[in-house]
């Protein structure tokens, strides 16, 4: 069962709109037709620069969150993808829990009006937490990778554990949050996980491991 919220519409909206990005190809998105990413999701436009509203709705938080989910299963080698995505989510969440202030000067002014009566751009997206998981989970289930990348990701060499303990006994970072069962840690005002593949990709170029870069 997927319900998490106290509304059953609310979630199966959700789930729907999350499993039908996810399994749509780039081609076939209205991004892809507005030009804001090519066919590999690459990002041509950045979303501050949309002034079309079409385009808008086509390149929303939500489409964004999927696009960089879909790039990251592309990834092969070196592990790290599930602490990837568990770092996606966390920041889909941070930017909408502290909203950063860009785009057009209307956009600027909506925001803080809104902000003003109490009103988030999205509000309540904390409480979904465990339905976006659920449905990425599923998403990963249906593209036949889930076992692969748990594999990958009790794998990863001893030195991933010891600089995420580093982080947990840091005076300079507090845990952002758990995701997917990994711990966000927030240095300032960065979101981190050793468990990230560029971070992980970064221990193995620093020599903080036996593994080579391919």
């Amino acid at each position: 069962m997927l319900g998490t919220s106290g509304n059953r519409a609310i979630d199966i909206l959700i789930t729907y709109r999350l499993l039908r990005i996810l399994t749509t190809p780039f081609e076939k998105q209205d991004a892809f037709k507005y030009g804001i990413v090519d066919k590999e999701g690459k990002v041509l436009r950045k979303y501050s620069s949309l002034q079309d509203n079409k385009e808008k709705k086509a390149y929303t938080w939500l489409h964004r969150f999927c696009f960089n989910l879909k790039r990251i299963m592309k990834k092969a080698g070196l592990g790290g993808r599930l602490g990837s995505i568990a770092l996606s989510l966390a920041v889909l969440l941070k930017e909408h829990n502290e909203p950063d202030i860009t785009g057009t000067e209307e956009d600027i002014k909506r925001i803080r009006a809104k902000e003003k009566m109490g009103i988030s751009q999205y509000p309540e997206l904390e409480k979904y937490k465990s339905l976006i998981e659920s449905a990425v989970v599923q998403w990963i289930k249906l593209e036949g990778k889930w076992d692969e990348i748990v594999h990958e990701d009790a794998n990863l060499p001893p030195i991933v554990d010891t600089k995420d303990t580093e982080l947990s006994e840091s005076k300079n970072s507090t845990i952002y949050g758990t995701f997917f069962g990994i711990d966000v840690f927030k240095t300032g005002n960065e979101l981190i996980t050793y468990r990230d593949r560029e971070v992980f990709r970064g221990l193995v170029h620093t020599g903080d491991d036996k593994y080579e870069v391919v």
